[in-house]
Formats: C-alpha cells, structure tokens, sequence
C-alpha cells in the first residue's frame, strides 16, 4: 500500500508542478496552493480537471474549495481511490 500512496503523492505533485511551472523541490506536503505556490483559482480548477482525468475521479465543487494545501488534495485522492477499490471488491 505503502507504493500505492507514495506513487500517488508523487503523481499529484507532478501535476501541480507542471500546471504551476514550479520546481518540483518546492512542492512539499504543507504547501498551500494559493499562498506558498502562488495559484490563482484557475490554475486550481486545472489543477482539479487534471487530478479528474489522471484518477478517474470526480472532485465536487465543494470538496475543491476545500484544497487548500498539497497534503488536503494527496489525503483527497488517496481516500476516493481505496473507497473505489474497496467497492470494486466483490462482496
């Protein structure tokens, strides 16, 4: 599991790198979006639109605006991705 989460840490981190044109040294667990990385609320819908299509995930609105830092959107899609497998499981 432990591969699982630090592929998908890792994989967050590299869109948000991109999307911002940040050093990917600089994208640490505590960076908050806005304020540390310097994203504005378009960036941070891309941001959001990429995650989708990378996990096949759907990210509410709600839950967005919500993403403050990198930890809150990595914790985010870490939990969507188990409960999905865990549904996916047979009973």
């Amino acid at each position: 599991m432990a591969d699982t989460d630090t592929t998908t840490a890792s994989r967050i981190r590299n869109i948000i790198a991109e999307q911002l044109g940040v050093s990917s040294d600089e994208i640490t667990d505590s960076a908050r979006l806005t304020d540390d990385l310097g994203a504005d609320s378009l960036e941070i819908a891309q941001i959001v639109i990429l995650i989708e299509e990378e996990f096949g995930i759907d990210v509410q609105n709600d839950v967005a605006e919500n993403l403050v830092t990198v930890a809150d959107a990595i914790d985010f899609v870490k939990a969507v991705v188990k409960e999905q497998g865990a549904s996916a499981k047979p009973a």
